[in-house]
């Protein structure tokens, strides 16, 4: 309903990471809505949180946050992007954060992917142990006719990361769409 009260007609949606995985479940709800679906760092199984370290996030959030989403960025990354990451994770609240984990380690639409019938792009940077390749080329064998790219030496927040070939990764997808 957002989209059409937007007067938004088959627009190309974009998420990362959780929303990289939101974005698949939209196009399996409404297949061929969307000209194009981008799922950045998402896929459509999401088990890679454990449960300890969700237990570990309300105990010392800050310190444990704050080494995670430095983890979490890619070798070519530039030390001021890094700290961007860093600050967009560690400042959310514990509760939220550990929330958002917990929806995000139970995310399994593996029974619906295979409905969506818009061009998929499923981008991801190489160094994201998060979302390893082998979880992305499943998702992708799943999805009839969605196309991977990878962003090289770039971690699991690639508009953050490596802003410049993320927007070329996605300009490119959007000009094969027409």
């Amino acid at each position: 309903a957002l989209m059409e009260a937007l007067g938004l007609e088959r627009p190309i949606i974009v998420g990362c990471s959780m929303g990289g995985n939101q974005v698949l479940e939209l196009g399996s709800r409404r297949p061929g809505f969307y000209a194009g679906i981008v799922s950045c760092e998402g896929a459509d199984y999401t088990p890679t949180v454990s449960p300890f370290f969700l237990e570990m996030l309300l105990l010392n959030a800050a310190q444990i946050l704050e080494c995670w989403s430095q983890s979490l960025t890619g070798v070519r990354t530039p030390p001021d992007r890094a700290r961007e990451v860093v600050w967009q994770i560690t400042r959310v609240a514990p509760e939220y954060a550990r929330g958002d984990l917990v929806g995000y380690a139970g995310f399994d639409k593996r029974d619906v992917v295979g409905q969506i019938t818009s061009p998929v792009l499923l981008l991801r940077g190489d160094s994201d142990w998060l979302v390893p390749q082998s979880m992305v080329e499943e998702t992708s064998s799943r999805i009839p006719g969605s196309r991977i790219a990878v962003l090289s030496g770039t971690g699991h927040y690639p508009m953050i990361e490596n802003p410049v070939e993320f927007n070329q990764a996605i300009r490119d997808f959007a000009e094969s769409l027409s």
